[in-house]
């Protein structure tokens, strides 16, 4: 995944949301809302944040504290062929379309996850 971002929060590099759905044979993540609301069951966020502390060199190609520009969500997070979903943090742009992070390879990298499951959706049914 690479592309132009907007600033969510200081820090954080990237945010995706996905709708677990219920297909009457199990759990299904899917990026669409759904045509039938009442059929989501949990909403999943993942997120990449960047440290706040910048490695201090003499040019950003010094820099050694990551030295990959791929990061992936984690294992529950994939696409549509089954490939982990990663992002290349050396490639996003902001809306200007400048490098977000000329000095990428200066920071570390977090991955979060959290699944919220939506138990009021699971009782009734959407109007």
């Amino acid at each position: 995944v690479s592309g132009t971002v907007n600033i969510i929060a200081d820090g954080v590099l990237y945010l995706r949301a996905q709708y677990g759905v219920n297909t009457g044979t199990g759990l299904v993540w899917q990026d669409i809302i759904p045509a039938q609301i009442s059929t989501i069951k949990s909403i999943r966020v993942g997120l990449v944040i960047r440290s706040g502390t910048h490695e201090k060199q003499a040019s950003a190609n010094d820099c050694t504290t990551t030295t990959t520009s791929a990061i992936t969500l984690g294992t529950q997070w994939v696409d549509s062929d089954d490939n982990p979903i990663t992002i290349d943090i050396s490639t996003l742009t902001n809306t200007a379309g400048t490098s977000l992070l000329p000095d990428w390879k200066c920071y570390s990298y977090k991955t979060y996850t959290s699944i919220t499951p939506l138990r009021s959706l699971m009782w009734g049914s959407a109007s």
